[in-house]
């Protein structure tokens, strides 16, 4: 659900970044000491998700081998790892 959508907020982000005022609003973010760009904003789930792959993958690794809690940490991990690459993929294509 995260990367639907992603594509035209690429797009809408570029436009955007032409305008006067909206580069004076940034401007005046990073003086305010918010320093977090739109593109990071939106790439900011993606680097949570990652967090969390991390964490469960710790998990896997202490589990039993080939014990039911292993068997489904493994899983998770595969699928968030799928999850990512695949929003990834999804940022690249439209150069974010």
């Amino acid at each position: 659900m995260y990367a639907y959508g992603l594509e035209r907020a690429a797009a809408t982000l570029s436009q955007l970044e032409t305008r006067a005022d909206f580069r004076h609003f940034l401007s005046r973010e990073r003086r305010q000491g918010r320093t977090m760009s739109l593109v990071d904003f939106i790439r900011r789930p993606l680097k949570h998700l990652e967090a969390l792959c991390d964490v469960a993958a710790a998990i896997e690794k202490t589990t039993i081998h080939g014990s039911r809690d292993q068997t489904a940490f493994s899983k998770i991990v595969q699928g968030a790892l799928y999850k990512i690459d695949f929003i990834k993929f999804s940022c690249y294509q439209i150069s974010l």
